[in-house]
């Protein structure tokens, strides 16, 4: 059978299928609904003359090939299948036709309603699991068809080459094609989209379906470059080279070792030389914090060594192949993805296949099939499983080997089986002939065990030099050293060995020892005053971490204190924005906060509220930002120790992170953030407060960015708030009122002013706050209250109350007990349940829970959901149900009161529960 008559075929089952499922839907739906709910269908006649219709198309098909012996196995299976669909449309005209003659179609008011008295539930759900039989059968039969018409359209190309170009531009919209005929086209390109993963992925169990590798070629066409430019795209994330760039550079000739032959006390280390050459497949660089693990990997990445030797292979099959190149750095001080799994095969991938674009159709092949035959775009959100499959595919190409670089295995951010299960990941990959993996990390017992075998250095029993080089190098480049130098010629060598051996090869606290000694050389010190300073600086790491916060000025203790709060705020707030092009983009996805930017923590640090709320809407200039970003940089140095640090020198991109993983560790110590938070202000410094005027001042006086949006300015200056008011016990719920009021005021003069930054059309104030919250307000005017509502902030709501700024009867406030009801979405997503105690704020404020809409009761929709039965939460929407009871709310039905008092109980253990974590969250930050 040719493939576009297997098409046809398979386009009749299709319509049967998708005809009879949309009858036995509507057929058990009467059967369970009451009889105000019954509403017009199509009569006897009407379905009855399209049945007949498609049965004798399927009658057509089924009779075609009768007795032809040259059918394929697919042909016959699909010949099967349409007479099996023939077989059941006889079924039911059988059915209709006795309804016809036994009660006469005038008896009838809709079909609904007739056949319902001779098909009963079992034998609509029997012959509905029939019919999925059949659509799953169907759905390979299709799929074996669109390839076989490449295959053929490939053929074809051949023999006319000057119209290639069409005719790979029409067999690329072979699937698209097809959908088209079906009316239920959404169902059946999700079934083809599973059935090509499926055959990419159990070749077995598709048999019948042409090879991949014999549609590669077909598959080429000016669409292959696209699907490769956005699957790259689509790999790609913000931070992809961020932590790279942040690894400082080794300093001149630090690391060359690694290239030789060396030993260590009488201890012969395995050859990190030998290991590029030979056929070892996995080399373990560990050692303590803070030693340059992290700045050797990235010096070994960038080495022309290390590609010479790999390229110098002592094993004769690797010679000939093509080296790929690529590395991962794990970051726990980070955004969530800097520490995933996620990011490391996505960045391994992305790195790979930028040398390797040709081959990309080969590594996702489901997916290129899925874009070339139903032009599906490559989804935004990767499954782990799909990045497994095409690393494995990735590792298996022909003629490449390959050498990954994985830095910093102790800070991936999960659970101790995830870290052994990423492990055992990473080995089985190094099992690949053509892969060789160098991986770091800290000594840890979990990856002791696990390379165990492999061979390993300890860096900082092979820095020593390195260390003393680094030291002599920058204590003569500073200009106030030099005199001591001509004084005291071999005091410098000295005193580099000094700190060289106190520093017990952690390059980190020779850092920040060199920072204290050049400090004193700046302010005058004599080599004894030099000798003492680093006499008194302790060896441990840690303890030096003590001594430098103790050490702070006194005037200035306070103030870093309170930097040290408003960071780790930041980094542990749980807070996600979204991330998009433009403001009127759909944001793609939720990211958490990554590093602080420069200039927000200039204008957290700021205390004077009462100039962010009268400052005028207008831009900085560069020059001021600039200055300011200048002063902050200023004021970390001064205020925190170099604890915390800005190396970006962009003022605009600039951001604030720990120094290092160890600070972060230090200060998370519960004796040591109890001592920081006392020394900050304790009860009276809120540094959440801090941040919601400095995300105002962002919204008036900062530049738009595809960041910091309006849309997620709003969302930091809504979570922080709840944050406050939650750990203060309301004490900062007045400011926030304040700050929130004119956030309200602010966007409405931005909307006039600059309405360029969002298309909005109509009311666009009304316009803005639907947007931010996906609401239908169903013709009411929108305010800043439905963005308090949505955000579950009670508080604002009590206080606009007493202030006599909200009343019953502002029309602004009916849409109010809908938005807590979750009942006015826009997206009407699965999942969102109603805010009860929000519900039970603005039925406390005066709001009526008889309140309409549109012809439609609260009551009503209330009730209405929970007949639905979706969800898993029912007892939540029977507490807010009841709750509207209690206030006067009028019920249809007495019987429902007592079918969710269980519900309710379990219901309101699990809020207290979540408010109990939420409370928490402040001595956690």
């Amino acid at each position: 059978m040719e493939p576009f008559s297997a098409l046809a075929v398979a386009n009749s089952a299709v319509q049967f299928i998708d005809f009879t499922c949309k009858v036995l839907a509507e057929s058990y739906k009467l059967r369970t609904s009451t009889k105000d709910q019954l509403g017009e269908y199509e009569t006897v006649v009407n379905v009855t003359t399209q049945l007949r219709d498609i049965s004798l198309d399927l009658a057509t098909h089924a009779g075609n090939h009768q007795g032809t012996s040259n059918l394929s196995q697919d042909d016959k299976n699909l010949q099967e299948l349409c007479q099996s669909c023939h077989s059941i449309s006889v079924q039911l005209l059988g059915a209709l036709d006795k309804l016809k003659v036994n009660c006469g179609s005038s008896k009838w008011d809709t079909f609904r309603q007739a056949f319902c008295t001779v098909w009963s539930r079992e034998e609509i759900e029997a012959l509905e699991r029939k019919l999925d039989k059949f659509r799953q059968q169907l759905v390979v039969g299709i799929l074996v068809s669109l390839r076989h018409m490449t295959l053929d359209a490939q053929t074809h190309n051949e023999h006319v080459r000057s119209t290639t170009r069409e005719i790979q531009q029409d067999n690329k919209n072979l699937g698209q094609l097809f959908l088209k005929h079906t009316s239920d086209s959404k169902r059946w390109q999700s079934d083809l989209l599973q059935a090509i993963r499926a055959s990419h992925g159990q070749e077995s169990a598709y048999d019948s379906v042409p090879p991949f590798h014999r549609l590669i070629d077909s598959y080429r066409s000016s669409c292959a470059y696209e699907f490769q430019t956005i699957l790259l795209q689509r790999l790609q994330y913000k931070e992809i080279r961020d932590r790279y760039e942040r690894i400082k550079d080794a300093h001149k000739s630090t690391f060359e070792w690694i290239f030789e032959n060396f030993k260590k006390n009488d201890h012969q280390w395995q050859n990190f030389a030998d290991f590029l050459q030979n056929d070892t497949d996995l080399f373990w660089i560990t050692g303590k914090a803070g030693a340059g693990k992290s700045t050797l990997m990235k010096f070994l990445s960038e080495h022309p060594r290390t590609r010479q030797l790999l390229g110098t292979t002592s094993v004769p099959d690797a010679k000939s192949l093509e080296l790929v190149c690529a590395g991962f750095y794990f970051w726990n001080s980070g955004t969530a993805i800097q520490m995933s799994k996620e990011a490391l095969l996505r960045t391994l991938l992305h790195e790979t296949l930028k040398s390797c674009q040709p081959q990309i159709p080969i590594i996702f092949p489901d997916l290129w099939e899925a874009y070339y035959l139903l032009n599906t775009t490559v989804p935004d959100r990767w499954m782990w499983s799909e990045l497994v499959s095409g690393f494995h595919r990735l590792v298996r190409l022909p003629g490449k080997k390959f050498f990954f670089l994985v830095d910093g295995l102790d800070e991936f951010s999960n659970d101790a089986s995830e870290l052994v299960y990423l492990i055992d990941f990473l080995k089985s990959l190094a099992e690949h002939d053509n892969v060789k993996l160098c991986v770091s990390s800290r000594p840890w017992p979990v990856f002791e065990d696990a390379f165990e075998r492999s061979p390993s250095l300890k860096i900082e029993d092979l820095t020593f030099k390195d260390i003393e080089n680094y030291v002599y190098d920058h204590l003569l480049e500073h200009p106030g050293y030099s005199d001591l130098a001509i004084d005291q010629p071999t005091y410098t060598c000295s005193l580099a060995n000094r700190i060289t051996r106190k520093s017990e090869g952690v390059f980190l606290w020779v850092n920040l020892v060199l920072k204290s000694l050049l400090f004193g050389i700046t302010d005058g010190d004599q080599t004894a005053d030099l000798d003492a300073r680093l006499a008194s600086l302790p060896s441990d790491l840690e303890e030096l971490f003590h001594k430098m916060l103790n050490s702070m000025n006194p005037l200035h203790k306070r103030q870093g204190c309170q930097l040290l709060v408003l960071f780790r705020l930041w980094k542990n707030n749980g807070i996600s924005i979204r991330v998009s092009n433009n403001e009127d983009e759909e944001c793609r996805t939720g990211q958490p906060l990554g590093g602080l930017p420069l200039i927000q923590m200039y204008l957290a640090d700021s205390n004077d509220l009462y100039s962010v709320i009268n400052s005028p809407l207008q831009e900085y200039t560069s020059e001021e930002i600039a200055s300011k970003s200048e002063r902050m940089r200023r004021r970390l140095n001064s205020r925190c120790k170099g604890l915390l640090e800005c190396r970006s020198q962009d003022d605009h991109e600039a951001s604030v992170y720990w120094l290092h993983r160890t600070v972060a560790d230090f200060i998370y110590r519960h004796e040591t953030w109890s001592w920081i938070l006392k020394e900050a202000g304790g009860d009276t410094f809120h540094p959440a407060v801090n941040y919601c005027a400095s995300f105002l001042h962002r919204l008036k006086r900062l530049p738009r960015s595809p960041i910091w949006s309006v849309g997620n300015i709003v969302t930091v200056i809504v979570s922080f708030s709840n944050l406050s008011v939650r750990t203060s016990n309301g004490i900062t719920a007045h400011p926030l009122v304040s700050i929130l009021e004119e956030l309200d005021k602010s966007i409405r003069q931005l909307i006039e002013l600059r309405p360029e930054i969002w298309s909005l059309s109509g009311d666009k104030y009304h316009s803005c706050i639907d947007r931010l919250v996906d609401l239908d307000l169903r013709g009411y005017p929108a305010s800043f209250l439905n963005v308090a509502v949505h955000n579950s902030m009670d508080w604002y709501i009590q206080e606009q109350m007493l202030r006599k700024k909200l009343t019953v009867f502002q029309p602004s406030a009916t849409p109010l007990l809908l938005c807590a009801s979750k009942l006015c979405y826009n997206d009407c997503k699965r999942g969102r349940i109603p805010d009860v105690t929000m519900v039970e704020t603005l039925l406390k404020c005066g709001l009526d829970p008889n309140v309409s809409v549109k012809g439609q009761s609260l009551m009503s929709m209330l009730e209405r959901r929970i007949d639905s039965g979706e969800g898993s939460h029912d007892g939540i929407w029977w507490e807010a149900h009841n709750l509207l009871m209690q206030y006067g709310g009028k019920k249809k039905s007495e019987a429902k009161e007592e079918h969710g008092a269980k519900e309710i109980s379990e219901a309101k253990k699990n809020r207290r529960s979540k408010r109990q974590t939420f409370f928490g969250l402040y001595q956690r930050f």
